[in-house]
């Protein structure tokens, strides 16, 4: 046969365990306690279960002569979360006429099973409780949850350390909604015809970037105009100034647009000039007819001259 196993790490674990320091409701003296004791404890530890919907009964309780602290067994399985942590008696009491700060409350850690195997085979005695409604204790309900604890030197090698829980999330605060304090009074049709109001003129003192246009020197506004009789005549001169009228019915010759001449074209330009017939714009005779005239020679000299013919 196989030797069985006596040390840790212990592995055949068939039942849940709590390790209650200061039990509450037990005499303080260990040696001095009785079966009641353990009948009221196994009572509160069943009432903190049902609180929480989880229905479990006390299996046994094993106690030892010199120690204060019990070891409570709950069968496998049984969720021992909400017995966890310190139990203060001023905060779970319902009828509570002491100082409400005081600091006596019983702790709840879970038995590390693993390094020191079943209790009854480490001289811890077992007792089996009898649950009857007289030995429940008077505690608020719903119970107050528990609050953290650190197990005491004495029994951290039999316990496991509780973990820190959760802090509670804040709830979000709403957003606050701002509410104007005034109503607003709608304006009446009157006083939204305001006068017109003209814009601002504009400062004199701004000189205006707007030129005239100005044609270069070689478009035709610069040149020359001339008519029939070989006249030139600058187009930007006021051309009523500087024409007579033509008479009802007259004839008007049509311009004629010249560049600007040479010396020797203007020349020739003249004497054709001289040589054109003039008319009497007074009068509706014929023009003067020019005829060369032989004239004597006289002492002083003579020059050719003309003479106008007789009618």
């Amino acid at each position: 046969m196989a030797k069985s196993k006596t040390g840790p790490p212990y592995t055949d674990r068939n039942a849940e365990y709590v390790i209650v320091t200061t039990p509450w409701g037990m005499n303080r003296v260990p040696r001095s306690r009785v079966p009641e004791d353990f009948n009221r404890l196994a009572a509160w530890v069943q009432l903190i279960l049902q609180d929480k919907d989880i229905d479990a009964k006390v299996e046994c309780i094993f106690g030892m002569g010199t120690r204060d602290e019990v070891i409570v067994q709950l069968p496998k399985g049984t969720d021992i979360q909400p017995l966890l942590g310190e139990h203060k008696l001023a905060i779970i009491s319902k009828r509570w006429d002491g100082n409400p700060n005081d600091g006596r409350a019983s702790c709840f850690f879970e038995y590390n099973f693993r390094n020191n195997g079943d209790p009854s085979n480490h001289n811890w005695a077992a007792e089996w409780p009898h649950v009857t409604p007289k030995f429940v204790p008077p505690v608020k309900s719903p119970y107050p949850e528990p609050g953290w604890a650190e197990p005491p030197r004495s029994i951290r090698s039999l316990v496991l350390p509780i973990p820190p829980r959760p802090l509670p999330t804040p709830e979000a605060e709403p957003t606050p909604i701002h509410v104007p304090t005034t109503i607003p009074v709608p304006v009446s049709q009157e006083t939204t015809n305001l006068p017109h109001v003209p814009p601002p003129a504009a400062p004199a003192n701004i000189t205006s970037a707007f030129r005239p246009y100005e044609p270069p020197t070689q478009h035709p506004a610069h040149g020359m105009f001339i008519n029939e009789a070989n006249q030139p005549r600058n187009p930007s001169a006021g051309r009523e100034s500087n024409q007579p009228t033509p008479a009802e019915g007259e004839h008007v010759p049509a311009q004629k647009y010249m560049k600007k001449l040479d010396p020797y074209q203007e020349e020739e330009d003249a004497l054709a000039f001289l040589q054109t017939s003039p008319r009497d714009s007074q009068s509706d005779s014929k023009p003067v007819k020019l005829e060369h005239v032989k004239t004597e020679p006289s002492g002083m000299g003579s020059e050719p001259g003309r003479l106008p013919a007789t009618s």
